[in-house]
């Protein structure tokens, strides 16, 4: 995840204008660009979101998953949000056990406000690699 999100310590506007800081974090919008969050606040909230997403993953997922496929999950969710996830077509088909198609899913996941974004589209590769990663 943190290779993907980078890393900040001020508040941003991220490419579609969501201020985010730390590791992609996305904060209240009364929160000014350019305020600084210490190292250690960025990890906790690092930590809290990898928490979020993973409690997510084992809450909607009902079927078993190589651990590959529930790191590339896990990383999607982060990025993505809960509610995306819990409407996705790829939830539904992992669901049904077909994780295969699941996991060539994630390249449609390429769009922020409508805009294609050539670092989700970087993402969204690895993500599926990552997911049919040892699927026998």
């Amino acid at each position: 995840v943190t290779a993907w999100e980078g890393f900040e310590q001020k508040v941003y506007l991220d490419p579609v204008s969501i201020p985010t800081v730390c590791y992609g974090h996305v904060v209240n919008k009364n929160i000014p660009v350019g305020t600084k969050f210490t190292v250690d606040a960025c990890h906790q909230l690092l930590t809290s979101d990898l928490i979020i997403a993973s409690n997510a993953v084992n809450k909607w997922v009902t079927v078993p998953l190589e651990d590959n496929t529930r790191a590339a999950m896990i990383s999607f969710v982060y990025n993505v949000g809960v509610g995306n996830f819990r409407k996705s077509k790829m939830l539904k088909l992992i669901n049904e056990g077909r994780i295969t198609e699941a996991c060539h899913e994630l390249p449609r996941w390429v769009y922020a406000k409508g805009i294609k974004l050539k670092g989700l589209v970087n993402r969204r590769q690895a993500e599926m690699e990552l997911c049919l990663k040892n699927l026998h």
